[in-house]
């Protein structure tokens, strides 16, 4: 399915009508169903892409997740130490 062809425009006549249907807390839902219905029509190796870009995104969000909590970690430590600093010099 070519995004300027005439079998897109009906897929775009139904997924838009059931994005607004939809309450707003399962929007993204819809959209996701959409965008890999719209791959998958493109054959397995388009799922394949699609699959393998969903894993990269998760693992690099786990990783950035995981550096931002060690970074709050790191700085909560510091501003102990320096609070502790303070004290002492009291």
């Amino acid at each position: 399915m070519s995004v300027n062809g005439v079998p897109f425009l009906g897929f775009l006549c139904v997924c838009v009508p059931l994005y607004y249907l939809a309450p707003k807390r399962l929007r993204w839902t819809v959209l996701l169903a959409a965008s890999a219905l719209f791959y998958l029509s493109h054959g397995y190796r388009a799922a394949l892409y699609l699959a393998g870009t969903i894993a990269l995104t998760f693992l690099a969000a786990l990783r950035l997740d995981g550096l931002s909590r060690r970074r709050a970690d790191t700085e909560d430590r510091e501003a102990r130490k320096r609070a502790r600093a303070r004290l002492e010099r009291r």
